[in-house]
Parts: C-alpha cells; structure tokens; sequence
C-alpha cells in the first residue's frame, strides 16, 4: 500500500484529498468551460474522474493506494494512475489542439 502521493513524496491523508479536490474542480472547468466539447474530451474526463474516485476510496478504505503495476524502470503504480494519466495527456493535447485552432482563425482574420 501506498500512503504518499505521486513519486512516493510523502504528504498528509488530509492534504492529498484536499490536492485531489481542488484538481477535480480544476479539471471539471477545463472540460465545462475550455475545452471543445468531443467524445475524446468526454472519455478523458471520465479516466480523470474515476481514476481519482477509485484514489480516494483506496485511501478512506486502506490508509493508502494499492500500486501494482510496473512497466520497465517507472515507479509502480496502478490503473486509477494509469486512467488519470492518461486523461491529463488527452486533455493537454486537446488544449493544445484549440489553441493553435484559435491563433490560426485569428491569424486568417486579421489578414
């Protein structure tokens, strides 16, 4: 079981929910508010979401999360990480994808 946050740093229970909450709050802006509304934006936020309630509920249940997984030399984690990973990478490229979208409309207006 692991009892720390990402990278094994060492954090109070109390504070890793409340990081946990405040990232949720972040992410469900981002997927109301900033990013196009796509299936590939809907999917990852649900990775996001479940991976973060299934953290959650591991740390109120066990004290901890249990990791389980190891790919090579990575630091082991499980499929709530694994989900929430890759739903931050789907929301980072989506952002990256309507800002160019925006700067290249803007650019064809201007001209």
């Amino acid at each position: 079981i692991n009892e720390k946050i990402a990278f094994s740093l060492p954090v109070s229970d109390l504070l890793i929910i409340a990081l946990i909450i405040v990232a949720l709050i972040f992410v469900t802006y981002m997927y109301l508010a900033v990013l196009p509304r796509r299936v590939v934006s809907a999917i990852a936020f649900g990775l996001i979401w479940g991976g973060s309630l299934s953290n959650i509920s591991d740390r109120l249940r066990f004290g901890g999360v249990v990791d389980f997984l190891q790919i090579g030399i990575s630091p082991i984690f499980n499929f709530a990480d694994l989900g929430i990973t890759i739903g931050l990478l789907c929301f980072f490229l989506l952002f990256l994808k309507k800002r160019k979208t925006k700067r290249c409309q803007h650019n064809h207006k201007t001209t």
